[in-house]
């Protein structure tokens, strides 16, 4: 092996240097698990996040790590607790390391409870809290999902959703593809973002899943290797994705996007920086309404003397389940001649409402397998024999089975050519009588 000469030797140490002065620059403080670092200021969704407080419902912050953002959350908050009871439960801090749990204890802040939790499967004990508390108000979650693959994002996302208060905000940052390491040279940076054009190319959902970042860097001999210490903050797996991708899913999800941008977050150090998009933020609201109808126990029967509501909630279901957006679901509303749509002449802002929580017409629209329910909802009317009467075909399209709610007599034929078009079964005699059977005692 070559004998280590002068300028050799000079130019480690450069690197070396140029290491130690990157760190301190950072002022960033490592996890105590190892797996990144604090933001050195708070979240740039802290008065979203803060705004969300109801009063009632807590506030959970989910990475909590060193309690940066919680403690802020506290000071902001304090003059709205001034004739509150300080022992009540205010916020929440969440973290998958106790060291970083004992850390925010240690901090005795009023009104503050910790939790240990992990993303996506580890939610036992929040999803216990949620329930005893009627949800949280208002979620952080700071630089967390880029630890988990594109399938954990979204596992993550449905776990998040059910633990929101009724009109609760999730807030959302996450390094994005524009981000850098080690400055404007950054070999991380410039690799990640050549793999994650590639990938994209490819068609690949999740482009920005699973760099091996100290590989990369070690592969690449960039300066900040020499520091050991250093390296042990870094992951070993890391995921970078922009905010369209996350709004994407969340809207899958049922929320409604408020903010999705990449911008600069005010805790990242000059060497995280690239054309000031390295953070990808997003705000995302769970409606009301949509959040008490997912939480209430299946099968729903929605009482409403008009049909009106009931209808808007069919369509809704229906539009979201078949991932339909705008203009699809108002032709579907038509096929099913819904009347809070087509004959309503006091609907417009339950139908506004509907086409609001749908993606917009030139969206494309997209069918999540995860969320396909199961099932089909037929709406038949009785407009030639005078009864006015709403018939509902309800099947599931994994036993093939069907009923008929409210069949009108001399309508057998139109109601079982229609099961049939849709391939359901007449039914089992072992079970119970099949469908014809049971359509004509009820005639």
């Amino acid at each position: 092996m070559p004998k280590e000469g002068p300028a050799t030797a000079q130019h480690a140490e450069a690197k070396l240097s140029q290491s130690a002065v990157l760190m301190a620059s950072l002022a960033l403080k490592g996890t105590a698990n190892q797996t990144g670092f604090e933001m050195a200021k708070t979240s740039p969704l802290l008065d979203s996040w803060i705004s969300a407080y109801d009063g009632v419902h807590p506030l959970l912050d989910v990475g909590c790590a060193y309690g940066r953002n919680v403690s802020a959350a506290v000071e902001r908050l304090g003059a709205r607790w001034a004739h509150a009871d300080q022992e009540g439960l205010r916020v929440v801090a969440c973290d998958c390391a106790q060291e970083h749990l004992d850390a925010v204890e240690e901090l005795r802040l009023p009104g503050v409870k910790t939790v240990f939790g992990k993303l996506p499967d580890g939610f036992q004990h929040l999803q216990e809290m949620a329930a005893e508390c009627g949800g949280f108000s208002g979620i952080l979650i700071s630089e967390v999902l880029h630890f988990l693959p594109g399938q954990g994002i979204e596992e993550a996302i449905a776990k998040l959703k059910g633990l929101l208060a009724p009109n609760g905000t999730l807030c959302i940052t996450m390094f994005s593809p524009e981000s850098n390491i080690s400055g404007a040279e950054c070999p991380f940076g410039q690799r990640m973002r050549e793999v994650y054009a590639e990938r994209q190319a490819a068609g690949d959902k999740w482009p920005g899943e699973g760099f091996d970042m100290v590989s990369i860097l070690r592969e690449q001999k960039a300066a900040v290797t020499l520091d050991e210490e250093a390296m042990k903050c870094f992951p070993s797996y890391f995921h970078v994705a922009y905010a369209h991708q996350l709004a994407s899913a969340l809207e899958d999800y049922g929320f409604k996007v408020l903010l999705a941008q990449e911008d600069r977050h005010p805790g990242h150090a000059p060497h995280f920086w690239h054309e000031g998009k390295e953070s990808t933020q997003v705000v995302a609201k769970m409606d009301m309404v949509l959040a008490a109808i997912e939480k209430l126990p299946r099968p729903l029967m929605l009482q409403c003397t008009s049909g009106n509501r009931a209808g808007a909630a069919l369509l809704l279901a229906q539009a979201k389940a078949l991932g339909h957006n705008r203009a699809s679901a108002s032709l579907l509303a038509e096929d099913l001649d819904l009347k809070f749509f087509t004959r309503c002449s006091e609907c417009g802002p339950v139908r506004d409402w509907v086409l609001q929580q749908l993606p917009a017409d030139n969206d494309e629209a997209q069918v999540s397998e995860v969320r396909n329910p199961g099932f089909v909802i037929e709406q038949l009317f009785d407009a030639h024999q005078g009864s006015s009467t709403f018939t509902y075909l309800v099947g599931c399209t994994q036993s093939q089975e069907a009923i008929l709610i409210d069949p009108v007599l001399g309508l057998e034929t139109r109601d079982l050519a229609l099961a049939d078009e849709l391939g359901f079964k007449a039914g089992d005699e072992k079970k119970g009588r099949p469908l014809r059977q049971r359509l004509k005692a009820a005639g």
